[in-house]
């Protein structure tokens, strides 16, 4: 699955850059290419899926199934809806609050702090499958050894970005955009951000745990939690 994963977010960043540049460079033709991409590897995922099942029969709804994890989905269910909500509150409040153009630096430095999820999110594919894999065989020492090597791999993937983000984010964006009022404006934000962004990339692995045990409830609660 990581290997498809891999191989479709390759397409769809690459992808989208060749189509722009060698097709046609609107809007719509990247929205397109996403569109397919998404679709193809939906396709390619299902395929997978009935190849390595080890059933030969054909596919069939099963409510026995559904009444064992029902309370696992809605606990996922549950905490994708008011991540989003959460996620998004910013960004409504602060269109209330502030001018159009401060609403733009933000927006812009989100983006540019948004860059370490590129390295938390393979992270997290990668690992998470592994542990509920070591879970279900009740290999506790394996577990252990795991789960401690991807908080350390997670850490030293994006603490130097981090570092390098947080304490040269004037220098980093010089590089890049070569305007200095954007560079005013939005390099202490992108400082901040990112720091906000790597706290919550650290727990991602604790919380890939969680879910490998099945355990939605306290996420659920932290994310209430003040």
């Amino acid at each position: 699955m990581n290997s498809i994963l891999a191989i479709f977010a390759t397409l769809q960043g690459v992808g989208a850059v060749a189509v722009l540049w060698l097709v046609q460079p609107t809007i719509q033709a990247f929205f397109l290419w996403q569109a397919l991409v998404a679709l193809t590897q939906v396709i390619v995922l299902r395929i997978a899926l009935w190849r390595n099942l080890s059933s030969e029969q054909n596919g069939k709804f099963r409510g026995d199934v559904l009444k064992e994890i029902w309370r696992f989905a809605a606990g996922m269910t549950g905490i994708s809806l008011v991540s989003t909500i959460l996620m998004q509150t910013d960004k409504i409040l602060l269109s209330k609050l502030l001018s159009l153009s401060d609403f733009g630096y933000y927006t812009f430095a989100a983006m540019v702090a948004a860059v370490l999820y590129r390295l938390i999110t393979p992270v997290f594919t990668a690992y998470y499958p592994h542990l509920t894999e070591l879970i279900s065989k009740d290999d506790q020492k394996g577990l252990v050894r795991t789960y401690h090597q991807g908080c350390q791999f997670m850490a030293a993937a994006i603490f130097p970005s981090t570092l390098t983000l947080a304490f040269f984010s004037k220098e980093v964006l010089s590089l890049w955009v070569r305007d200095p009022g954007v560079i005013a404006h939005a390099s202490l934000l992108v400082s901040l951000l990112v720091i906000g962004n790597t706290l919550h990339g650290l727990m991602h692995l604790p919380y890939a745990l969680q879910l490998a045990h099945g355990w939605t409830k306290l996420s659920l609660l932290q994310i209430w939690l003040p």
